[in-house]
């Protein structure tokens, strides 16, 4: 699981939520397989983005390859 967005960086405000990356070792076919990864936690609102192991790996590569255009 990572932490990213305004309480990773310290910039939080009251109304910020805990926005996650959450990565699992199972591949995932559709939303209903990707809902009990899903971080809920009191206090605090949370946003996860789930994603399987194969899947993040495509994304970081995607990123990389338009950052280096730029």
């Amino acid at each position: 699981m990572f932490l990213f967005g305004s309480l990773a960086q310290g910039t939080w405000t009251a109304g910020s939520y805990a926005d996650l990356i959450v990565v699992v070792r199972k591949e995932l076919t559709d939303f209903s397989s990707r809902s009990p990864f899903h971080i809920f936690a009191e206090g605090i609102v949370t946003d996860s983005l789930v994603y399987s192991e194969s899947e993040l790996e495509k994304q970081v590569i995607s990123f990389r390859r338009s950052s280096c255009k730029n």
